[in-house]
């Protein structure tokens, strides 16, 4: 009779991209540092309220991130806190669902 297959390796540990996302900030300089600023108001907003919607919510078009965030690679913070791209009235927003929103630990890791 045939033998079965022998089961499938293993899946390597998936990666925290948290760290090397908050790397990318820091290398990115002064406007690193500014990006920052605003990415811990944002995180301290929703620790402080996780259960409001407004504070997970950050519309792309907004002065301090278009001008302070993104440039410097906040994206990818916030992508590696839970936050996703969503499209409300016709703009892009980046929002962070409930359950990202009472991660409180992973919230609190990123700031330090």
């Amino acid at each position: 009779p045939p033998s079965a297959p022998p089961p499938p390796a293993p899946s390597p540990p998936l990666r925290d991209p948290l760290p090397d996302a908050v790397a990318g900030v820091a290398a990115a300089g002064p406007a690193g540092r500014d990006c920052a600023v605003v990415l811990l108001k944002y995180v301290e907003a929703v620790l402080r309220q996780p259960s409001l919607p407004r504070v997970r919510a950050i519309r792309a078009g907004n002065a301090a991130f278009a001008g302070r965030v993104a440039p410097a690679g906040g994206v990818a913070v916030l992508s590696a806190l839970g936050f996703h791209e969503e499209r409300r009235g016709g703009e892009p927003w980046l929002v962070l669902c409930d359950a990202g929103a009472r991660d409180a630990a992973r919230l609190t890791r990123a700031l330090d």
